[in-house]
C-alpha cells in the first residue's frame, strides 16, 4: 500500500509545463501533507510535542498549508498572510513516546521524498544549471545525509573504513596523504649522518654560547640547541629537496652551497649573530625570526627546540619554492599555504607563519590562537571560514601579499594549497610556475577549467568531507 502514494506523487513528475519552482512547491504540499498525517498519529497518542514539531516543519515545505496553520493556531488575515489568533501553550508529550515506530514513520516519508526530489532535479537539470543542481541536491542531503540516491546523484563514492560516503576527490586525497607520507620518510630515511663541524672565528666572536655544531654533505647547522636537535634539523634541510621532488614531480633549485642554518634562542642572539656575520646588517632585520643572508645562509631565532626546527623546516622549504618556480612573499596565499603544507608533511608540525594576532585589520585573535594550539585541526577552521555567515572573498585572499595575511585568509590559502596538493597533484608544478608571473585567479581558473566560484564551491564540499 506504501507504493501508492510514491506513484501518485511521481506522476506529478511526468513531463508537463512545470517549472522547478511550481513542481517544488507541488512536491512539497504533498510533504506537507505526510507531514500533518503523521502529527494527526502523534496526536492521537498524546504525544503533543512530536505533533507541534511536526506542523511547524510542514510550514518549512508548504509554507501556506492550511492544516498545518490551523493546527498551530493561524488564520487567513484577509490580506492573502497569516495571523497568530490563539498563542498556543506549551506542549509536551504525554507517557512514554515510542520514537522508534515515529522514527520508522519519518523514515519512510523521507525516503520517498529525497527519492522524488531526486527524479525532479534530474528532471530540470537543463534549467536549473550545473551549480543550481548541485545546490538544491545539498539541500535534500541536509535532510537525509545517508541517503544512497542523492549520495550518487552528487557524485559520492564509496570510502575508506570510517567513512562510508566520499566525493571521489576526497577519496584521491586520502590516497595522496599516504603517498606523501611515505615519501616524506624515504626522504629522512635517505639523509646521511653528519659530523662535527669546527666553528669560524666570527662565530666565536658573537659571545653565544653555542651547543652544537654539525655538517653533512648538504648543510651546515650551528645552534644553541644540543647535538640531536642539530642532527633533526641537518636531517630536515637534506631532506627537503628530495620530498619536494617526489610532492612536486619536478626537480628543485638546489640548496646555495656553504650553506649555513643558525639556531639561536631569540632576538637577543640573533642581533649579535648578525653583528658579526659577513654580508649581514643588524638593524635591518630587528624584529625578524628568520632571515637569509645573500641567499647563502639561514638565521633562525626561537625560544623552543620545536619551533626553531618548525622553522628551519619551512623556511627551507620556502628557499626551495622560491627558487624553483619564482614564487614570492607578495603571493601570500601560495607562499604561505604551500611552505607550511609542505613543511608539516616534512617535520609534522605548523608553528611558523608570518600572521600576528593583532596586527591586521579585521583580523580575529582568537582564530591566530586556534591556530597555534598543539593539534590544531587546520581544514576544519578553514571550513569554518568558507561557510560562515560572511566568509571572505577568494578573489581578495588571491591578490594578498604575505604582511595583508589575516588568520582566516592564511587558512583559506593553506586549505587551497592542500586542496590542489591532494586533488589536483598533477598540475601543481605547472600552477606554481605560471604563480611567479600571472595573476593567481587567472591561472586557477585556465588550470583547473572552472571559474573561481566553483573553485571555491569544490574547495568548501571536499573541505567538508576530509576535515
Amino acid at each position: 500500500m506504501q507504493l501508492v502514494p510514491f506513484l501518485v506523487a511521481l506522476l506529478a513528475l511526468l513531463p508537463g509545463a512545470d517549472s522547478f519552482e511550481q513542481a517544488k512547491a507541488k512536491l512539497g504540499k504533498k510533504t506537507a501533507d505526510d507531514l500533518c498525517s503523521i502529527a494527526k498519529w502523534c496526536d492521537g497518542k498524546e504525544y503533543f510535542l512530536e505533533r507541534d514539531r511536526l506542523y511547524g516543519l510542514a510550514l518549512v515545505y508548504s509554507p501556506d498549508h492550511r492544516k498545518a496553520r490551523a493546527a498551530l493556531g493561524y488564520a487567513k488575515d484577509g490580506k492573502g498572510g497569516w495571523k497568530l489568533i490563539k498563542e498556543p501553550a506549551p506542549s509536551r508529550n504525554h507517557g512514554r513516546v515510542d520514537f522508534e515506530a515515529l522514527q520508522k514513520k519519518e523514515s519512510r516519508l523521507w525516503e520517498r521524498w529525497a527519492k522524488l526530489m531526486v527524479s525532479l532535479i534530474d528532471k530540470h537539470a537543463d534549467e536549473l544549471g550545473e551549480e543550481r543542481r548541485r545546490a538544491e541536491l545539498r539541500a535534500v542531503l541536509a535532510r537525509v545525509p545517508d541517503d544512497e540516491g542523492v549520495r550518487r546523484a552528487l557524485g559520492y563514492v564509496e570510502g575508506w573504513e570510517g567513512h562510508r560516503w566520499v566525493l571521489p576527490s576526497s577519496k584521491r586525497s586520502h590516497a595522496r596523504r599516504l603517498e606523501l607520507k611515505a615519501a616524506a620518510a624515504r626522504a629522512l630515511k635517505g639523509v646521511k649522518g653528519p659530523q662535527e663541524s669546527a666553528l669560524l672565528d666570527y662565530e666565536r666572536e658573537t659571545g653565544i654560547v653555542w651547543g652544537s655544531h654539525l655538517e653533512s654533505e648538504v648543510a651546515r647547522v650551528v645552534n644553541v640547541g644540543a647535538k640531536k636537535e642539530s642532527e633533526r634539523a641537518l636531517a630536515l634541510i637534506a631532506a627537503a629537496p628530495p620530498f619536494l621532488e617526489a610532492a612536486l614531480s619536478v626537480e628543485p633549485a638546489s640548496l646555495p652551497p656553504g650553506f649555513t642554518a643558525y639556531l639561536v634562542d631569540g632576538q637577543a642572539d640573533m642581533q649579535k649573530l648578525l653583528e658579526k656575520v659577513p654580508g649581514t646588517s643588524g638593524p635591518r632585520v630587528k624584529g625578524v625570526s628568520s632571515y637569509w643572508a645573500s641567499g647563502s645562509d639561514l638565521f633562525v631565532g626561537n625560544g623552543s627546540k620545536a619551533g626553531r626546527l618548525d622553522m628551519v623546516s619551512t623556511q627551507t622549504v620556502h628557499h626551495l619554492l622560491g627558487m624553483t618556480f619564482g614564487i614570492r612573499p607578495d603571493q601570500g596565499w601560495a607562499w604561505e599555504g604551500f611552505g607550511i603544507y609542505l613543511s608539516y608533511k616534512l617535520c609534522g608540525t605548523r608553528l611558523s607563519f608570518s600572521v600576528q594576532p593583532s596586527e591586521y585589520e579585521g583580523d580575529k585573535p582568537n582564530t591566530q590562537n586556534r591556530l597555534r594550539e598543539s593539534g590544531a585541526n587546520w581544514l576544519a577552521l578553514a571550513h569554518e571560514v568558507l561557510t560562515r555567515d560572511k566568509p571572505p572573498g577568494l578573489v581578495f585572499i588571491l591578490g594578498k601579499s604575505v604582511n595583508q595575511l589575516t588568520g582566516d585568509d592564511l587558512l583559506v590559502g593553506y586549505a587551497l594549497a592542500a586542496y590542489l596538493m591532494e586533488v589536483h597533484p598533477g598540475k601543481v608544478s605547472r600552477i606554481l610556475s605560471r604563480l611567479g608571473r600571472e595573476p593567481a585567479a587567472t591561472v586557477l581558473e585556465e588550470e583547473l577549467r572552472i571559474a573561481l566560484p566553483a573553485i571555491r564551491q569544490e574547495l568548501v564540499d571536499w573541505l567538508a568531507d576530509v576535515k
